[in-house]
């Protein structure tokens, strides 16, 4: 079965300085993948992001960090939601050992799907935002389009459009950190016609709102 493995080289990347910093697996016998990798600017704080199943091989949404460039790591952020059905992280950036933001996908006990961004505040995760998909505004659905940065407050979520067919699927791939107000997420989405939306979502308060 697939291992959770990190590796990392302190002499940028040349063959032969590469050593493993981690391997995990959240149940014996179950795959676990990590996807997405962090750092902050002193190399020192590192957020690995990905998702493992369970013993019922219900997917898992993890986040394991290191305060001592992956010598030694905490237990992870294992997320899902309520009586959820699965969840998986993808994406993960950090500004420091105390901000840090992961995204990905989870879904509830209906098995209706949501994106998920996650913060680090340096002490505990929790839930930035949650985005169901298929969520209304008014009487449109949401469709992921039309999206604008000349202001921005809070996160900043695609405007209804009547065009757009209901969004069935949706999922975060990628954060980045601006500064510790400003930070953007990227994902992909696809509607009822089987058609792919990119979505772009963004916060100027530190993901507060």
């Amino acid at each position: 079965f697939n291992k959770w493995i990190v590796r990392k080289s302190i002499s940028n990347g040349d063959s032969g300085t590469w050593t493993t910093a981690d391997t995990y697996f959240l149940t014996s016998g179950k795959a676990s993948y990590p996807i997405g990798v962090a750092t902050d600017s002193t190399g020192a704080n590192v957020f690995v992001a990905g998702y493992a199943y369970n013993a019922s091989s219900v997917q898992h949404w993890l986040v394991r960090a290191s305060t001592d460039s992956g010598t030694t790591w905490q237990a992870p952020d294992d997320f899902s939601l309520p009586s959820g059905t699965g969840a998986q992280a993808f994406g993960v950036a950090a500004l420091s050992g105390s901000l840090a933001f992961a995204t990905g996908t989870a879904s509830d006990a209906g098995y209706t799907n949501h994106l998920i961004v996650r913060k680090w505040n340096g002490a505990s995760w929790s839930t930035s935002k949650d985005l169901q998909c298929g969520a209304s505004i008014g009487a449109v659905s949401r469709p992921f389009l039309n999206i604008a940065f000349n202001t921005l407050s809070g996160w900043l979520e695609p405007s209804a459009n009547a065009a757009v067919r209901a969004v069935l699927y949706c999922e975060g791939r990628g954060v980045t950190i601006v500064d510790s107000n400003h930070i953007y997420l990227s994902g992909v989405a696809y509607d009822s016609a089987n058609y792919f939306h990119w979505i772009v979502l963004g916060t100027s308060d530190g993901g507060t709102t």
